[in-house]
């Protein structure tokens, strides 16, 4: 039996239909957001108690947006990404 990788499952779940690829593709996104987002609080030396302070929210927010666990909102990642002095600009997309 092969193995297959992640990367080769991932692809192959995004083929099964239309929505399940528009659905995997947000996550993909929202992903690479909050990655950035965790790698800027860690270079600013911040704990997710401290970001959380600044942004009013609790740590545990924080925490379940790091770990994905919860997808969160527009509005939540923009504030977040404010008190880290980012800003979470929109690109165009590839897709047709």
């Amino acid at each position: 039996m092969k193995k297959e990788t992640f990367d080769e499952i991932w692809e192959e779940l995004k083929n099964e239909n239309p929505e399940t690829r528009r659905k995997l593709e947000v996550m993909e996104d929202c992903s690479s957001v909050i990655r950035q987002l965790v790698i800027a609080r860690v270079d600013s030396g911040l704990t997710q108690k401290e970001l959380a302070a600044k942004c009013g929210l609790t740590q545990s927010a924080i925490a379940r947006m790091e770990k994905m666990q919860a997808m969160p909102r527009l509005d939540t990642l923009i504030t977040v990404a404010k008190a880290l002095d980012l800003s979470l600009p929109v690109k165009k997309s590839n897709q047709v």
